[in-house]
């Protein structure tokens, strides 16, 4: 199923901002305008409603690549547990993709195993795919891992101290 999804992929044309501007007739900064929600006050809701219209009839969706070029943020977290079919494991990362939601991040989950190559690899794939920020439950021995990522300054929470009892309740990364 996923050599044919795979395959059958590369054959889909998606649709882009030219196609949308192109058929309704306007320049591609107000397709982005109206897509965007910018200067609502100062475009015609009637052409608006075409663009709007037009983008979902084409099954328009934004190139989230070339937006965090634009940005430089992803809206990507990346998100590295021991194993998360472990009950506890995938609690946590519910809730931390809900209250990512909440900010409009999508969240990007891996299972180390506990091991530390493992646990590096993922690590290092998330970074190399640009996400902003990373939650890890490092296993034992990934001090110099996280050390590195200080120096980077990457922005990461390391969780293991947020599960050791400070005073009954759980400390805040």
């Amino acid at each position: 199923m996923l050599r044919y999804i795979c395959l059958h992929a590369r054959k889909i044309r998606k649709s882009i901002l030219k196609d949308i501007a192109r058929e309704v007739g306007v320049s591609v900064a107000l397709v982005s305008y109206v897509l965007n929600n910018r200067f609502e006050n100062r475009i015609n809701k009637d052409v608006a409603e075409k663009i709007r219209t037009t983008a979902r009839r084409l099954h328009y969706q934004p190139n989230q690549i070339a937006k965090s070029l634009k940005t430089n943020k992803t809206f990507t977290i990346g998100l590295v547990v021991a194993d998360i079919s472990n009950p506890f494991s995938s609690g946590l990362a519910r809730i931390i993709e809900d209250e990512g939601a909440k900010y409009g991040y999508t969240v990007i989950f891996g299972s180390s195993d506990e091991d530390l190559v493992k646990f590096e690899t993922l690590t290092n794939a998330f970074i190399n795919r640009q996400v902003d920020g990373l939650i890890l439950l490092p296993p034992a021995g990934s001090e110099p891992l996280l050390l590195r990522l200080q120096q980077m300054r990457f922005p990461f929470c390391d969780c293991r101290p947020l599960f050791s009892q400070a005073g009954g309740a759980l400390r805040k990364c």
